[in-house]
């Protein structure tokens, strides 16, 4: 009877050591996995003041093979992002850079291509381009606009921008036919040749060629 009381203790002792043990694994085996988020937040679009924005204005190379954007009155370090966005022969096209502002002294000027360079250098120009957007991420925002890319008509010298709210008429030989245009609502305003006292509470617009 007592042989039998110690082979039931010990196999008891056993079971209880064996269930330790899977416990002991299981919860060993269990580990807190951290999980970063990487995403970046959204940033508010054209929430900065006219006043506080940085002058910036695209225009058009000799060529109109390239858009050429100029930034001054900004931040003199840090950087700005840019991402265009345009229709070319009913296709919507996109350039993507960043302009470092410290790199130079202000105004600085950087040509966007309207096309794509390949790995090999070759170059393909987009035709039919219209007009589109460009966003720009500066500080701790975003500031948006929309441009019209047109070609001057002798014929008919009244061009306008996106919205329709800024509108031109020049003399018919102020510009060469087809000559390249861009009208837009530039990003901030040049802080020098305002009169005394005087703000600007909308706009500006203005037409580049």
């Amino acid at each position: 009877m007592k042989k039998s009381t110690a082979i039931i203790i010990l196999g008891i002792v056993l079971v209880l050591m064996v269930s330790l043990v899977l416990i002991f694994k299981n919860s060993s085996s269990k580990k807190t996995t951290l999980v970063e988020d990487n995403t970046q937040p959204d940033l508010p679009i054209n929430v900065m003041a006219l006043a506080e924005r940085p002058f910036i204005t695209l225009s058009p190379d000799p060529t109109g093979r390239s858009l050429n954007i100029t930034i001054d009155n900004a931040l003199e370090s840090g950087s700005i992002e840019y991402e265009m966005i345009y229709n070319a022969s009913g296709k919507q096209e996109g350039a993507l850079g960043t302009i470092y502002l410290g790199s130079e002294k202000q105004p600085i000027t950087k040509a966007i291509l309207l096309g794509s360079k390949s790995g090999g250098g070759k170059v393909t120009y987009h035709e039919g381009v219209t007009g589109g957007s460009i966003t720009l991420t500066y500080d701790t925002t975003r500031l948006k606009e929309s441009w019209n890319y047109l070609h001057f008509d002798p014929a008919d010298p009244t061009f306008s921008s996106t919205d329709g709210k800024f509108s031109v008429t020049l003399p018919k030989t102020a510009l060469k036919k087809d000559e390249v245009i861009v009208t837009m609502k530039t990003f901030g305003y040049p802080k020098t040749g305002l009169p005394e006292g005087a703000k600007v509470v909308a706009g500006p617009y203005g037409y580049f060629t």
